[in-house]
């Protein structure tokens, strides 16, 4: 579908999609580029134009009616999911990503704010680890109040474990929002000088995560956190097959006890 042949459809064919499942005004709207463009979407949508997920959602809030004898009735639970089941799995389907519905670009762009959102949330927690830190040295402690210095975290001296736990987990997310802002934004102007800024937070994450650490675990924190950026892509790839796997499971798991 051209746009040059979109001024001559009829009213009753403006919303007819094509092979990729897309309107007129889909594809005027994802391939705009010339300045004619406002006034032949201004046309279309006073012919009834549009948007292929619009019509999608306005087809789920209809429900399906049964004509019997000249009766309209709805049917019963037991001939098949009921309208709000529909609607439910409709608006799941809605929200998800598809192929030639969604522009590539504002899905880009989506993700790139969700993962900088997550770098700037792990990266407080990092410096900020809960319980906050101790503002005063002391070398002798005990059981309720432990030696400690001055900058080090208090979750660490009382629960070293669960802070162990906490800045790998975190380390973690870190990392890969990092790596996923790295791959969104590749051929972009001034890369190299993007990953001199992720090379320096680097270095600053790190710094701060073992200078807060107690000393029997410095050594781990600081050859894990360099060690993450390497392992940041095939953390990505382990947590896409899990997933991938657990959505299978589930599934099975569903037809199982349906059917």
């Amino acid at each position: 579908m051209k746009k040059d042949e979109i001024l001559d459809m009829k009213d009753e064919h403006v919303n007819a999609v094509n092979k990729s499942g897309l309107t007129a005004l889909d594809v005027l709207l994802i391939f705009a580029s010339e300045a004619g463009d406002r006034e032949i979407e201004e046309i279309l949508r006073n012919a009834g134009a549009r948007r292929a997920r619009d019509m999608i959602m306005s087809l789920s809030t209809t429900p399906p009616y049964e004509i019997t004898n000249n009766n309209i009735q709805t049917p019963s639970a037991a001939n098949g999911p009921t309208t709000s089941d529909l609607c439910a799995d409709n608006l799941v389907n809605y929200f998800k990503f598809k192929r030639g519905r969604d522009s590539p670009s504002d899905a880009r762009t989506a993700l790139l704010v969700i993962a900088v959102l997550v770098a700037t949330a792990t990266f407080q927690a990092g410096l900020n680890p809960p319980g906050g830190v101790w503002q005063d040295t002391q070398s002798n402690g005990g059981p309720r109040n432990p030696s400690h210095e001055a900058g080090r975290s208090i979750m660490g001296s009382y629960h070293p474990v669960n802070y162990l736990l906490f800045m790998v987990f975190n380390s973690i997310g870190f990392s890969v929002s990092i790596y996923m802002i790295t791959v969104l934004i590749s051929n972009f102007p001034f890369l190299w000088e993007f990953r001199a800024c992720v090379l320096a937070l680097y270095f600053t994450y790190n710094i701060a995560i073992t200078s807060m650490a107690p000393n029997s675990l410095k050594v781990f924190l600081t050859a894990f956190s360099s060690a993450l950026p390497s392992l940041s892509p095939l953390i990505a790839k382990l947590v896409s097959k899990l997933i991938m796997a657990s959505r299978g499971f589930l599934t099975h798991l569903k037809h199982r006890f349906t059917c």
